[in-house]
């Protein structure tokens, strides 16, 4: 944001953002191929989007991640888990608009040591 309140917006390649030094969290919105962008669906679209998610976890820890796609799977292709998810239509396209809480490392809850204990 500019110091008088206006919005900026940035094209670029997701795999390869980060934020400015020294930029306080914020919000990022994104509307990746799919559907009809990418037909047929290719294995190229599934690994870029791993690629772009690891690229957010790595630098945009305390962001929110908004990602606007009709394809559903978009979550588990990018190994993340959901925080939000909102039903809208792009024209005739039933989409899902996804949001990510970014954290740094992972998110993902570690084993209780009873649970992993062998007996």
């Amino acid at each position: 944001m500019l110091d008088d309140g206006r919005l900026t917006f940035r094209q670029g390649d997701a795999r390869e953002a980060a934020p400015e030094e020294g930029m306080t969290p914020g919000l990022l919105i994104a509307n990746p191929p799919y559907g009809e962008q990418s037909n047929p669906k290719s294995a190229s679209i599934r690994s870029m989007m791993k690629h772009v998610a690891d690229n957010l976890k790595a630098n945009f820890a305390g962001w929110s991640a908004w990602m606007l796609t009709s394809d559903r799977s978009l979550p588990q292709q990018m190994r993340l888990k959901e925080s939000r998810k909102t039903v809208l239509f792009n024209g005739p396209l039933e989409c899902r608009f996804f949001r990510f809480d970014m954290v740094a490392g992972s998110n993902r809850r570690k084993p209780r040591a009873e649970e992993t204990s062998e007996d």
